[in-house]
């Protein structure tokens, strides 16, 4: 594994550590006896989750039960809708332009991360993934002692297999703090669910064999064709829920096992996605895009003894995970994280992040929400920003409206969109000093394909890499 750590990080992670295994007065603790897990379930929707309330079934039983004992923040959006971009922005509390991770296919080593705070604050740490885009070659892997897939040769791993080798490598380290990643795709198109819950969920045929379907490119061929009718799009909705409804099984085995194993009450557990998904909306299917079915995402802190459990209303972000952690964990919080501990909001402590604007990126696709509710989507290019578009999520949370030709709509967007660009411009040297190291882009690998991402999605994201540095 990579452990090359700035000076910086050391010293920070050596800083607040300094008063030894002094307790955490929230939890009773010592910092060596919280453990801190952080699960991520990749494209999971924010409302694909039963204790929202939105599915048509109980897709998540394990995971409503660990949401009534953790803070519950009901309104999250990621950093990016790509998986890698958006997973480097979850771990190192830095939006996409400034940790330079633009695209899937694009490799960076990051400046700090969880991890690597983690590690030097005595923390074993490990990575237990699903493949894909998360692999070394692209930079993941700097701060972890190990960092392997659950299924070697598999592109797309699943809970089934993670579950077992998390628990295989919690119990390798037994008696020491740890931090553990843990991912799985199983929502991730295909959308293919276990035969028993494809039967029990989603009955019946039609058209399209979704099993074999994934990406933008195969959706927009189907929609274009008409074969995506109201129907197929009910039966592909709920294919995609069983999948979660899998990943919830999984998930209550590794609870019970982290019971069994005396951590589950005495552990930082977090449950997020790296992205969400669209199911049709915007005629639509997949993600990479800046819509806010794509955006938002669950966000679940389950603190020792459930402390601070409940539900919160308050706009938060990804990026706002690395502060709240090594807040609670009484370590500094290094320079250049842009997040926010959430610890002031869960106190009931006056916090300043009501006021932010949430950025999400992928590649050349950008979206701003700012703080009075109006929202900007589009694709940057030299020219300006294409395929616009232009929501007051006050009166239209679900983005149905594009108010881009409505009178005044134009007017409105270009003065966001300016605002943003001048608040940017104005921090761009700001983000140079501590971006990530832009590694050789490593050589595209044929199994990748399975994921249903375009090539040139990876071009677009190098292009706005060379723009930014």
């Amino acid at each position: 594994m990579n452990l090359r750590l700035p000076a910086a990080v050391w010293f920070l992670a050596a800083f607040g550590a300094c008063g030894g295994d002094e307790p955490l007065e929230a939890f009773g603790l010592r910092r060596s006896e919280v453990p801190v897990i952080l699960i991520s379930l990749d494209t999971c929707r924010a409302d694909a989750l039963s204790w929202t309330g939105e599915p048509p079934w109980t897709t998540t039983p394990h995971l409503d039960a660990f949401a009534r004992e953790a803070a519950r923040f009901h309104d999250c959006w990621s950093a990016s809708t790509g998986t890698g971009p958006a997973h480097r922005s979850l771990l190192t509390g830095q939006h996409v332009h400034r940790h330079g991770l633009y695209s899937n296919g694009l490799a960076v080593e990051p400046a700090f991360n969880l991890a690597s705070v983690l590690h030097a604050a005595g923390y074993a740490t490990g990575g237990i993934i699903g493949g894909g885009y998360l692999r070394e070659a692209y930079g993941f892997g700097t701060g972890f002692d190990s960092w392997h897939r659950a299924q070697p040769g598999v592109t797309l791993g699943m809970f089934r297999e993670a579950v077992p080798a998390a628990l295989s490598w919690i119990d390798e380290h037994e008696g020491r703090p740890f931090f553990l990643f843990l991912h799985g795709y199983d929502p991730h198109c295909p959308y293919w669910p276990p035969e028993d819950l494809r039967r029990a969920r989603a009955p019946g045929e039609g058209p399209l064999d979704f099993e074999d379907l994934c990406g933008v490119e195969d959706f927009q061929e189907a929609l274009r064709r008409g074969l995506l009718d109201e129907a197929g799009r009910d039966r592909l909705r709920r294919l995609y829920l069983a999948e979660v409804e899998e990943a919830d099984r999984r998930l209550g085995e590794f609870f019970d096992g982290l019971r069994r194993r005396g951590l589950y009450d005495r552990s930082i557990l977090v449950f997020t996605s790296d992205h969400g998904e669209s199911l049709g909306e915007h005629d639509f299917v997949g993600h990479v895009r800046a819509w806010g079915e794509q955006l938002q995402v669950p966000f679940l802190v389950r603190f020792p003894g459930g402390r601070w459990a409940g539900d919160y209303g308050e706009r938060v972000q990804s990026i706002d995970l690395l502060p709240t952690i090594l807040e609670a964990l009484e370590l500094e919080v290094p320079d250049g994280v842009e997040g926010l501990s959430l610890l002031p909001l869960l106190r009931g402590e006056a916090w300043e992040g009501a006021d932010r604007w949430r950025l999400g990126k992928h590649a050349s696709w950008e979206a701003v929400e700012f703080a009075d509710g109006w929202k900007i989507g589009y694709r940057r290019t030299r020219q300006g920003p294409v395929e616009r578009h232009l929501y007051d999520r006050r009166s239209d949370p679900l983005e149905e409206r594009n108010l881009l030709q409505e009178p005044g709509g134009e007017e409105r967007f270009q003065e966001l969109f300016a605002r943003f660009d001048a608040w940017k411009q104005a921090r761009r040297e700001e983000d140079r000093r501590y971006r990530g190291l832009r590694l050789p882009r490593p050589k595209r690998e044929a199994d990748l394909d399975q994921l249903g991402y375009a090539e040139g999605e990876e071009q677009e994201g190098a292009a706005a890499a060379e723009e930014e540095e």
